[in-house]
């Protein structure tokens, strides 16, 4: 008895003319290019599952078809723009790009208007170079279902579809498969974040991703650090490459030897499951010193500091202008991304002029009012 939720999609034009493919639920995806280079995972690091390429010599668009429970086929284009969506008929030519399909019930006979199409009939003169192409395709494909090429395995889904939700944005972000079954988005600052978040939600990618930024993660290494290594003096965890993230340690303050360094590392690869490597870099405390001291200087703000319980903290002080605080917090806010909050701290004490819309100056003469009916005369010679 046939399942009235299974359904066939037959391609109509181009090498793989004539193939048919069964959606039983959820979706398909239909990667569609010029040549075979998209099964390099250089160029593609994973597919999700159930994903079929069709190579194709005309430039064309890639798609998913997904069957609702309605007994409605959806085909969901994913174009840079951010894709279109409509519904198709049964047994009726559709064209998605360049590419030609269409889509029957598992029950159903193919219509002499699919058959007799023009894509499909003329096709014919080149049926016998076609079924070598469907050949060498389908040695290919057997070859990638052996060793996890083509169809790949349940781990490694949807970032080819997260790429087409995220559109002509997509540059902003990088997408990483975890070992945990997770898809991470990583995006470079919270709106960005919470943009892709409401994307993925919407597209029905919530439970499958996970939308993160370098300071979200930080901020959670941070947390597991002071609880499991209290001891550890260590910097910053940076992540301009998400997938080979970097841990600085003092080079003066730390005692970790090589089985010390191994079980952290292998912790945190635990803890950042898209990582395919964690490098743990020790740093010179006397770099950061000099970085953090030559910045103000450099930017003429007047600090002090002071060192206590193994936190060193400059400390901002004096009579600033609103230009001198803007440039004093920009260059915190630099430092920090760089060197973190662990060792190196700022503050800032800023110190009213009392006498500020009270002094009036005649000459080398100064009056200050000090009180309704007080007046102090200041000579300063």
């Amino acid at each position: 008895m046939s399942d009235p939720q299974s359904y066939v999609i037959r391609i109509l034009n181009g090498p793989l003319q004539g193939c048919e493919y069964t959606l039983q639920s959820g979706k398909l995806l239909f990667i569609v290019g010029k040549n075979l280079t998209m099964l390099d995972d250089s160029v593609f690091p994973v597919l999700p599952d159930n994903t079929i390429y069709v190579p194709l010599q005309q430039e064309s668009v890639n798609f998913e078809i997904t069957a609702d429970e309605n007994e409605r086929i959806q085909l969901h284009e994913l174009t840079e723009s951010g894709g279109t969506t409509c519904f198709i008929s049964f047994n009726t030519p559709v064209r998605v790009g360049e590419l030609v399909i269409a889509v029957r019930a598992h029950n159903q006979a193919w219509h002499s208007s699919v058959l007799l199409s023009p894509e499909h009939t003329g096709a014919r003169k080149k049926f016998k170079l076609n079924r070598i192409a469907v050949l060498f395709m389908f040695i290919i494909l057997g070859g990638g279902l052996l060793g996890g090429g083509l169809i790949w395995s349940s781990s490694q889904r949807q970032v080819i579809a997260l790429n087409g939700l995220l559109g002509v944005e997509k540059h902003r972000f990088q997408i990483l498969p975890g070992r945990d079954h997770q898809y991470y988005i990583f995006a470079r600052n919270e709106p960005e974040r919470l943009w892709a978040r409401q994307v993925a939600v919407r597209e029905g990618y919530g439970e499958a991703s996970l939308v993160i930024d370098a300071e979200v993660e930080n901020k959670r290494i941070t947390r597991w650090l002071d609880i499991n290594y209290p001891g550890l003096a260590y910097y910053r965890l940076h992540m301009d490459e998400p997938d080979m993230p970097r841990l600085w340690i003092s080079r003066q303050r730390t005692n970790l030897n090589d089985s010390g360094r191994e079980a952290l590392t292998k912790s945190l690869m635990m803890l950042l499951p898209y990582a395919r490597s964690v490098e743990i870099v020790p740093v010179s405390d006397e770099t950061a010193l000099s970085q953090a001291e030559e910045g103000l200087k450099h930017r003429n703000i007047p600090f002090y500091r002071k060192k206590k319980e193994g936190v060193l903290t400059f400390t901002i002080s004096g009579e600033l202008s609103d230009s001198e605080i803007f440039r004093a917090r920009k260059f915190i806010n630099e430092y920090n991304q760089k060197w973190g909050k662990q060792y190196i701290q700022f503050a800032i004490e800023l110190k009213d002029d009392w006498s500020r819309e009270r002094s009036f100056k005649y000459g080398n003469y100064m009056y200050v009012k000090t009180a309704p009916d007080v007046w102090s005369f200041i000579n300063n010679n």
